[in-house]
Formats: C-alpha cells, sequence, structure tokens
C-alpha cells in the first residue's frame, strides 16, 4: 500500500539591510552605550567561563591523580553557560557598579549569552570543534540585537529600538515577510540596521520553467561571469547585457591609496588621537572596497536569479584555490609571488560569495537549489563534438577544438559544458528539487549530456 505524501511548505529566512538615519549625538550616545553594555556582559560572562573551565580540569587533574572517577565531575561540576549566566544577569544589574545595565534592553543581554553558549558548545564539539570564543574590542563588531515583537513604521521606514525610540533608516527596497530579529550594528562610522524576515517559499511555475531557462556559469578572472546566455542588468546607471562581465577588482584599484593610508598610520603613535583618526580612515576605505564587489555580486546574481530558475556552475574548491604557496621553513614554495597574486584576484572577485547568493535567490524565489558540477576538462571539452584535449586551449582566451575545428572564447564555451552537465543533472531527476519542465529532457540526457556523465561525473547540491 503505497501512502499518500504531504507537500509542506517550507518558509525561508532573508535578511535586508539598510543604513540608519542618526539624527543627534544624543542617540549616537545611547546606541554606542547599549553595544558597551553587550560587549561587557559577553566579557564578563565569558571571563567565568574560562575559569570554569579552568577550575574543571584542576578538579579532574586531582581526581585523576589520586585514583578517583573523574567521570561524575562533569555533571556536578560544570555549569551551562546561558542556564546559570542568566541568573547572575540580573545581579549584575542589581549591583552598583554594573547598574548601567540597566539601560539596555534585557532581551539584547540574554541574546549575547544564548550566542556565548553556542559558540563555547560548538568549541568544544567532539565531531566538528569550532575556535573558542574571544574577548571582543571596542570598535570591533559593535552591535547588539533583539527579537520577539517588532515594531516596524513601513509607511515612514522607521525600526523602534528599545531604551530608545523610533529611528529612521534609508530604505532602498520593500521588506517582504514577517520579521524575526532585528540586529543594530556600526561599521565604518555608520550605523545600519539588519532585519531577519520569514515567508513561505515561492514555487516553481511549471509552465514557463523550460530548457531556455537553464544557464551555465563559469567565473574567472579576466571575465568576473561567462555565461552560456547574455545576462542583462543595470549597472552604474549603465544598461549591460552581455554574455561575459569585466571583472571589477575593487581592492587592486584602490590598493595604493590603502597602502598610503597604512604606510601614515605606521608612522603614528599607537592609540594616539591622530592613529585613532588614521585607522577610522582605512575603515572607511575597506568599508568602500567590500561595498562595491558586494553591490556588483548582488546585482549580477539578481540578474540571474530574476530570468533563471536552474542555474549551473562549477564545484569549485576556492579555499584550496586561494591557498598560499609559500610553504614552510624546510621546504619553501614555488612562485609564490604570482600565486599570492593569483589569490588576491580570486578573492577580490568574490566567487564565494557568488555562490551563496546564488544558492538563496534561487531557493528563495523558486524552490530550486543551485546545481554545482565537477570542473574537471570543463575549459578542455569542445562544445559542439564533446572531444577532450589539452590542445584544444592553448592559451587563456582561446578555444579551437582539434577535432571539429570549433573556434570561441574559451570560458564562453566552458560554460556552454557547464550548462550541458546541468541539464543533465535535471534531466536525470534531483532529489529534493522539482526536474525541468520540458519534454525532450524527461527523456534519457542529451548525447553531449550523456558524455559528461560518463567522462566527467556530476555533483548536484
Amino acid at each position: 500500500m503505497i501512502k499518500s505524501s504531504k507537500v509542506k511548505q517550507d518558509k525561508e529566512r532573508k535578511g535586508y539591510k539598510f543604513r540608519l538615519i542618526v539624527p543627534n549625538s544624543e542617540i549616537e550616545r545611547q546606541l554606542t552605550k547599549i553595544v558597551g553594555s553587550c560587549r561587557f556582559v559577553w566579557n564578563k560572562a565569558l571571563a567565568l567561563v574560562k575559569q570554569d573551565d579552568e577550575d574543571y580540569r584542576t578538579v579532574v587533574q586531582m581526581s585523576k591523580m589520586n585514583a578517583g572517577d573523574a567521570e561524575g565531575i562533569s555533571t556536578f561540576f560544570k555549569f551551562n553557560p546561558y542556564n546559570q549566566l542568566s541568573a547572575l544577569l540580573t545581579k549584575w544589574k542589581q549591583h552598583p557598579e554594573t547598574a548601567f545595565l540597566k539601560d539596555a534592553y534585557s532581551k539584547s543581554l540574554q541574546i549575547v549569552l544564548e550566542e556565548l553558549g553556542q559558540a563555547v558548545s560548538e568549541a568544544k564539539s567532539k565531531t566538528n570543534p569550532k575556535r573558542y570564543p574571544v574577548f571582543k574590542k571596542r570598535g570591533v563588531k559593535d552591535s547588539f540585537s533583539w527579537n520577539g515583537t517588532v515594531k516596524h513604521d513601513i509607511e515612514n521606514s522607521r525600526i523602534f529600538v528599545p531604551k530608545i525610540g523610533y529611528i529612521r533608516y534609508h530604505k532602498s527596497r520593500d521588506v517582504l515577510g514577517v520579521i524575526k530579529n532585528v540586529t543594530i550594528s556600526k561599521q565604518a562610522g555608520h550605523w545600519y540596521v539588519s532585519l531577519q524576515t520569514e515567508r513561505p517559499l515561492s514555487q516553481v511555475n511549471p509552465e514557463w520553467v523550460n530548457a531556455n531557462r537553464a544557464i551555465g556559469i563559469d567565473v574567472g578572472i579576466v571575465k568576473a561571469v561567462s555565461s552560456s546566455d547574455a545576462i542583462s542588468f543595470e549597472y552604474q546607471g549603465k544598461q549591460i547585457s552581455s554574455n561575459q562581465l569585466d571583472s571589477i577588482n575593487p581592492l587592486r584599484e584602490h590598493q595604493a591609496k590603502l597602502a598610503k593610508l597604512q604606510k601614515n598610520l605606521a608612522r603614528k603613535t599607537k592609540f594616539s588621537s591622530n592613529w585613532n583618526k588614521q585607522k577610522v580612515k582605512i575603515s572607511k576605505l575597506h568599508s568602500k572596497i567590500a561595498n562595491i564587489r558586494n553591490d556588483f555580486v548582488h546585482k549580477v546574481t539578481t540578474a540571474i536569479s530574476k530570468s533563471y530558475a536552474y542555474v549551473t556552475v562549477e564545484a569549485l574548491k576556492i579555499p584550496n584555490m586561494s591557498k598560499s604557496a609559500k610553504g614552510t621553513a624546510n621546504k619553501h614554495g614555488k612562485m609564490v609571488k604570482q600565486k599570492s597574486g593569483f589569490n588576491k584576484s580570486i578573492l577580490d572577485q568574490g566567487w564565494g560569495m557568488f555562490r551563496q547568493f546564488l544558492v538563496y535567490k534561487l531557493k528563495y524565489n523558486y524552490g530550486t537549489e543551485l546545481i554545482e558540477v565537477n570542473p574537471q576538462y570543463t575549459s578542455q571539452k569542445c562544445s559542439c563534438c564533446g572531444h577532450i584535449h589539452a590542445d584544444n586551449r592553448k592559451n587563456q582566451a582561446s578555444f579551437r577544438c582539434v577535432k571539429c575545428g570549433l573556434s570561441m572564447n574559451a570560458d564562453l564555451n566552458a560554460s556552454l559544458n557547464i550548462k550541458a552537465a546541468g541539464l543533465a543533472v535535471l534531466a536525470c531527476g534531483v532529489d529534493g528539487m522539482p526536474s525541468i519542465q520540458n519534454a525532450t529532457l524527461k527523456q534519457e540526457p542529451t548525447e553531449l549530456a550523456s558524455s559528461w556523465v560518463s567522462n566527467v561525473g556530476i555533483l548536484a547540491l
């Protein structure tokens, strides 16, 4: 007997970030005070957790030295960071020396303890341990959060900040879904509000999702994106429609100015007034570089996700590709300078960010997954006849098949191969993802797609 299955309407969370309009220095002072209170609670709680860990190790060591049983010590001696520290938080507020914690929203302080408890738990994980939490410094990742009931005035573009009141923000797009939590942060001298919302995932419309709605993407250094179909979007006031998008290289364009600012910083007395001013300039320049990269990648991925529900990319291992070639003291690396420049170029393009944005936008808009295929031979395989040979690509830019004579841009040829591999995945079907609605693709994969399956192999997320 076959049981009928119910389709569950999944929900997805999405973040919106806007720049706050801080009207006066008093609001600035109150925001800074709340951030300082959250930082104080984190550092004070972390100090107690570290002391508890040290005492625990001491007791266990003494127990083992005396041939005692140390198994029961963990449950008796160690405490849960959130459960016990949240009780201490009330006492800290009542103490005269830490009474300033009353000026911060209690929910924000509790979230600090929750995040600390989770961080400590992840650091002590036996399967996948992460770095142990560290003490927070003033001016580094200043932020505070709260959840629950959120007062949001959509018409006037303002958010209610507990203990302060309504603060307006620069609205650049509509906020969709129900707001679950809010984070106020300070970056490069400006305050920002991040709204995390939740709404049901949209369903794929089978009437228009067909073979023409699939696209293959090849990322590069000279050309940031090469695609099997043209990508159309507006960037810096210009309408762009092309199969290849030039790289922006924001870090390289501002590298000379950044080096000059850092040189001036080295000449100043550390922690002096002028030293702090110079650090702010460097921070603003770094923020500008990140914003340029973020803006470009967002606009490209938005244009792709609005036109194509099925996107295929190479399963690149970016951390390995951008790993340093310096080697060790005993075994020095080769071509270190060239590899360093190559690594910088990879990171400057934001390949990881590009993939991350596509993943959540495709799922949020259509409920589809980003398809990743094996990158092996994508640049040496002919997109016309399927012949694979190293001589097909003798240089970076051009491709010429030694068998059929096909001549075209090497990156565009690779994007066609990537698309073919993605169509093979969709033709065979992927668990958890709707198959592409096209009669010809519901049968066996095409000859080119079949050759991909046999020669390269397919990875699908």
